[in-house]
């Protein structure tokens, strides 16, 4: 009988691929070795393929006369519910010819099987949720070195394979949607186009492998990141952050300044040499030193001294040539009543804007220098 219940589903392929004739055959042998063993319900099968098959070999009467023969074999107990399975793969048929049918099954079957289908769907949705692992959370570090964490912990360089894939979920996290001809270009400048689609579907696939999910979607011709995976950005927070710091009055503005400073771990992607890097590095720095400046000058003017040195010294720590920085941390300790370091802070920019620009301070650092060295600065109501 399985033999007989294969060569039915044979003769099925053989029809839906246009070998007919074939089919047709294998189903007749199959109808006639299921009838000898008397199996009902794998003849009912049977006949409802051959009767799809002389369907579609032009005979319409001999398929309606087939078709008539198989409501005998669901009409027991659950029949129908059979009958609208294994009749899915050619029901098309039997909505057309049960008109000519007078069979009280097939139209029964015909009314209930959009209620069937809903059904089904639903079923097979539930057992997805209910077999199906949830996405994994992720958790993407862009500031310092670059790394990611899925659901708490970190993803090693080995699974990662290449530093070239992490580099791609980050490209993808920072830009809007890009061709993949985009991301060639950035990612790979000097490569070959006819060699772009297979290295940058490798990259992607050891993307995904590393952090347990595709977080990709192809739309319009453009790749981008899914928006239905729970997916934490250091960058994301930093920026929303600044952006609600914006719009936001004192001190309130600060306490958004300040938890985006807290997430400045250093550069952005400090392990990316890549062309693309280069210029968000540089906006994100720029942002980061803008807050530095505005939350140290907040607290120096509330006499909020230590704070404002630290937040200072963290400021400088990523760009030293930056002179208001060095200004505002002279002040700061000249505030504070320690002259001497004050005057240590003047001399280290002195030292560093030689060294790396052949510059000499501007005038404004010069004045305060010279006021804190006389004892004009800070002034004695101060």
């Amino acid at each position: 009988m399985l033999s007989s219940r294969y060569r039915a589903t044979l003769g099925l392929i053989q029809v839906q691929q246009g070998q007919i004739q074939e089919g047709r055959a294998t189903l007749e042998k199959a109808c006639s070795l299921l009838e000898q063993t008397g199996a009902r319900q794998e003849v009912g099968r049977a006949r409802l393929y051959l009767a799809y098959a002389l369907y579609r070999a032009g005979e319409t009467v001999a398929a309606g006369e087939m078709l008539r023969r198989c409501p005998a074999e669901y009409s027991g107990i659950g029949g129908k519910h059979r009958l609208l399975i294994e009749g899915e793969p050619v029901w098309s048929f039997v909505e057309k010819a049960a008109g000519d049918v007078d069979e009280p099954i097939l139209k029964q079957a015909i009314e209930v099987i959009p209620h069937f289908r809903a059904a089904a769907q639903e079923a097979l949705r539930y057992w997805v949720a209910q077999t199906t692992p949830p996405p994994p959370s992720l958790r993407a570090y862009g500031f310092g070195p670059s790394r990611v964490e899925r659901d708490g912990v970190p993803i090693s360089a080995s699974e990662w394979v290449t530093s070239t894939a992490r580099h791609l979920f980050f490209y993808l996290l920072s830009h809007p949607p890009r061709t993949r001809d985009q991301i060639g270009a950035d990612l790979w400048p000097n490569l070959r186009s006819s060699r772009l689609p297979g290295t940058f579907h490798n990259t992607k696939y050891r993307m995904q492998q590393a952090l347990g999910v595709n977080p990709v979607i192809y739309r319009e011709g453009r790749y981008l990141i899914r928006d239905d995976l729970e997916i934490w950005y250091d960058v994301w927070e930093f920026e929303r952050l600044l952006k609600r710091a914006r719009r936001s009055p004192m001190p309130k503005r600060v306490r958004y300044l300040r938890k985006a400073i807290t997430l400045y771990k250093g550069d952005f992607l400090e392990d990316c040499y890549a062309n693309w890097c280069a210029s968000r590095r540089e906006t994100l720095r720029q942002q980061y030193l803008e807050a530095v400046s505005e939350v140290a000058t907040w607290w120096i003017d509330r006499a909020r001294l230590d704070d404002a040195i630290e937040v200072l010294r963290r400021g400088l720590a990523v760009d030293n040539l930056r002179e208001d920085l060095h200004r505002l941390l002279m002040e700061a300790y000249a505030r504070k009543g320690q002259i001497g370091e004050a005057l240590a802070q003047y001399r280290r920019c002195v030292e560093v804007l030689e060294k790396e620009l052949s510059l000499e301070p501007l005038p404004e650092t010069v004045d305060l220098f010279n006021a804190i060295r006389e004892g004009r600065f800070p002034p004695p109501h101060q």
